[in-house]
């Protein structure tokens, strides 16, 4: 059965602070943290594909329905982690308004999945495998609340973000389906999504780091770039299939405008102090976009997917980058806490 606490899956992503452990742990402890963050996306990843896989096996109404439910509440936990890696690259507290967005959206997608009821084995298979890994993607927050908290140094703060969990987020992941098939594998805390830096074509990003060093942050800022492309590519696509809906056909030229902005200044983080705030919000302001994308027409609705899926890719690639490029490796630096559920201005 899937655990119940969905505070578990995402209290961890918000707060790191340098003082409350031995520096000499810190290290280890971050890293623990960082790797539970990268788990966490990367079963978002996982999860999406295989309700894709779902929605494909069937042609029950009521599979295609709850299906899309889920995919929507994790396009809603998306955006979530992407207020949470904006924080996470600028050296700050995640905003609290992170927190709220991933356990609702996982919450959405839980209880959408468990309404299925289906004698197909088919279905059932591919229900289970579902269900065990949304409960993975919990086991890493788990994993990650019991690290980062060890660099917390103020409980006042990490009490008024489970509090807003506690009083706003109460509904629970309840396996209830039936099935009759083994699941597969659980998805360690060290998963990542993997990408490819493939030598897509430069959407205004300017040139790759071809004169780097090979340093570490380096290739991750690299994989962030192709990342960053592919995800370009899909959008156009999806603005290609839109035809004449205006509405998409704006959505997608504001998330295509925001990934170029990323790209120009992704390959900056490590010079330019603004540079990882803009990567951070311009990554915010393209999963924004394509979350308020709400189209009944099929060819949309699948190039969308496309695109979201990419989205998850971006959103690993940058927590690397977080983690490689940043003064903080993905921490927190001392001074820069926040405090105030709900803050809306990020990276400040």
């Amino acid at each position: 059965m899937v655990n119940s606490s969905l505070s578990a899956v995402v209290f961890a992503l918000v707060a790191l602070s340098a003082s409350a452990v031995p520096v000499e742990r810190r290290e280890s402890v971050l890293s623990t943290c960082n790797n539970a963050r990268l788990g966490v996306i990367s079963g978002l990843n996982i999860t999406s594909k295989s309700i894709e896989a779902l929605l494909s096996s069937s042609n029950d109404p009521v599979v295609t329905s709850a299906s899309h439910q889920a995919l929507s509440g994790l396009q809603t936990s998306q955006g979530g982690v992407a207020i949470i890696v904006k924080g996470v690259l600028a050296g700050v507290t995640p905003d609290n308004a992170g927190v709220p967005a991933v356990a609702n959206g996982l919450a959405e997608a839980a209880q959408a999945l468990t309404s299925i009821y289906s004698n197909d084995t088919g279905v059932q298979s591919k229900l289970a495998s579902i269900l065990t890994q949304l409960n993975s993607t919990k086991s890493n927050g788990d994993t990650a609340i019991s690290e980062c908290a060890k660099l917390s140094s103020s409980s006042s703060n990490s009490s008024s973000s489970d509090s807003t969990l506690s009083n706003s987020n109460s509904s629970a992941f309840t396996e209830t389906v039936t099935v009759t098939a083994t699941a597969t594998k659980t998805i360690g805390g060290a998963a990542s999504v993997q990408t490819e830096a493939d030598g897509a074509l430069i959407f205004g990003f300017g040139r790759r780091a071809s004169n780097s060093d090979g340093s570490q942050c380096d290739l991750s800022s690299v994989e962030a770039v192709s990342a960053f492309e592919r995800a370009t590519k899909d959008i156009q696509q999806l603005a290609k299939v839109a035809g004449s809906d205006n509405t998409t056909q704006a959505a997608a030229q504001t998330a295509m405008t925001a990934l170029s902005t990323a790209g120009g200044a992704v390959l900056q983080i490590q010079n330019v102090t603004s540079a990882a705030n803009t990567v951070g919000q311009s990554i915010l302001d393209a999963q924004n976009s394509l979350n308020a994308i709400n189209s009944t027409d099929s060819s949309v609705d699948s190039a969308l997917n496309s695109a979201q899926i990419d989205m998850i890719s971006i959103l690993s690639a940058v927590q690397k980058v977080a983690i490689d490029c940043t003064p903080t490796a993905g921490g927190v630096a001392p001074g820069k806490r926040r405090r105030g559920i709900g803050a809306l201005i990020w990276g400040h």
